[in-house]
């Protein structure tokens, strides 16, 4: 929409393109609300009570006539624009027939509530995450949940994603789709290699978009305690002392056994030999 021509893809009450829906700020009676040959000007500028609120108000009136089925008719337009903000606060349309009684029509709309001066609030919606951080090992997988807060009547569906500061670490969660009426909650679960990262968790709910982030920190898996051995060392060392003991006095008694007999030479006494 631009203000300042009046252009707009939006068609008000007639068959062009001409924007009646947000005027300039600060106009008032006699200015036109277009810098246009052609634009209309204000009629008159009037203090009213608008949603609780005094405000000066700029009305423009004009007549538009056409015809139908060979029927001409007036329609009669009545606008009304809160001067400070441009924005339009009231509009009435009627229309009614060249012939008494065949055709009477009447329109009026007016605003409700805005997030100017009054206390509107748009629909939406925000994630909270518990726990806020994560630490868990490598190769192991972390958990936080997610949960959708809807704010102020807010009922679309809310679709899930996460994306990690850098690479080493993979999610995924229990929900990828949050929708109106079931639950909120979806659990995000990553596992990756050592390192500090920080995922951030994006809800789209359509026109409105929300993130949170989570500081996941993976530490290194502890190391397998080395096997016992059977026998302890001070017990192998004494084994092989023992070993070489019995080994020694073994030798020795081999060395001082003596034999059961005694060679003699024939017809000769002789000393005993002491066997080798």
């Amino acid at each position: 929409m631009n203000v300042a021509t009046g252009a707009s893809n939006i068609t008000a009450f007639t068959t062009g393109t001409m924007d009646y829906f947000v005027l300039a700020e600060g106009l008032q009676a006699t200015n036109p609300i277009w810098d246009t040959s052609l634009a209309p000007t204000l009629n008159s500028t009037l203090n009213q009570l608008v949603l609780g609120s005094q405000r000066n108000v700029n009305f423009l009136n004009y007549s538009l006539p056409g015809s139908y089925l060979g029927f001409s008719y007036l329609q009669s337009i009545h606008l009304a624009f809160d001067q400070s903000s441009g924005f339009l606060t009231y509009v009435n349309s009627s229309v009614t027939s060249s012939i008494p009684g065949l055709l009477e029509l009447d329109v009026a709309i007016g605003m409700v509530d805005n997030n100017v001066w009054g206390n509107a609030h748009i629909p939406d919606f925000d994630l909270g995450a518990v726990p806020t951080s994560v630490n868990s090992a490598a190769n192991t997988f972390g958990n936080s949940t997610i949960t959708l807060h809807r704010l102020y009547g807010f009922t679309a569906t809310v679709k899930l994603s996460a994306r990690s500061s850098a690479s080493g670490i993979s999610c995924s969660f229990s929900a990828n789709s949050l929708q109106n009426g079931s639950s909120d909650s979806s659990i995000l679960s990553c596992r990756g290699s050592p390192g500090t990262y920080t995922v951030r968790v994006e809800g789209n709910g359509g026109y409105s978009v929300h993130n949170t982030s989570i500081p996941f920190t993976v530490s290194a898996a502890p190391m397998s305690p080395e096997p016992a051995s059977i026998f302890s060392m001070p017990l192998v060392y004494g084994g092989i002392a023992v070993v070489a003991v019995v080994a020694v006095l073994v030798s020795i008694l081999f060395l001082r056994r003596k034999p059961s007999w005694a060679v003699v030479s024939s017809g000769v006494a002789s000393t005993p030999v002491t066997q080798a």
